[in-house]
């Protein structure tokens, strides 16, 4: 997996359940600015997991903030397997501690491996925005 981002992002992993299946959900993230930015993905091991386990990604950025989705639109990344539920997502919600924020979302997948692009705040400068989502490439 390719992709810019504006910081240096810290690799974790955690354990979780994805679409029913325990896996190792790994998450690069890290912050610049006043927002969040970030790349989690996990192999679901079964090609039948991998359109539940994208809209549990969204469905989870949205439960995260509290949120509802916006605007949605069919996501393409080059090099990643095409799929009905690889998209992206403007939403808006609320912090736990209350505060506005906006998130974009893009879940898309490489064979049976799951892929959620993420960037969080109060305020998401479009070009960064953009230059990150958009340079996101698939590779083996």
């Amino acid at each position: 997996m390719q992709l810019l981002m504006p910081c240096k992002p810290v690799p974790q992993m955690r354990k979780l359940r994805l679409a029913g299946q325990a896996v190792n959900l790994w998450l690069h993230a890290c912050q610049a600015g006043a927002q969040t930015w970030g790349l989690a993905y996990a192999d679901m091991g079964d090609p039948s997991l991998v359109g539940p386990a994208l809209a549990e990604f969204r469905a989870s950025a949205a439960t995260n903030i509290a949120g509802a989705e916006g605007s949605a639109a069919p996501w393409t990344v080059p090099g990643a397997t095409p799929h009905v539920e690889s998209r992206r997502v403007q939403l808006q919600g609320r912090l736990p501690d209350g505060k506005a924020v906006h998130e974009q979302v893009a879940t898309f997948s490489m064979g049976t491996t799951v892929f959620q692009a993420t960037v969080i705040g109060e305020v998401l400068p479009a070009d960064a925005v953009d230059n990150f989502f958009g340079s996101i490439r698939a590779s083996p």
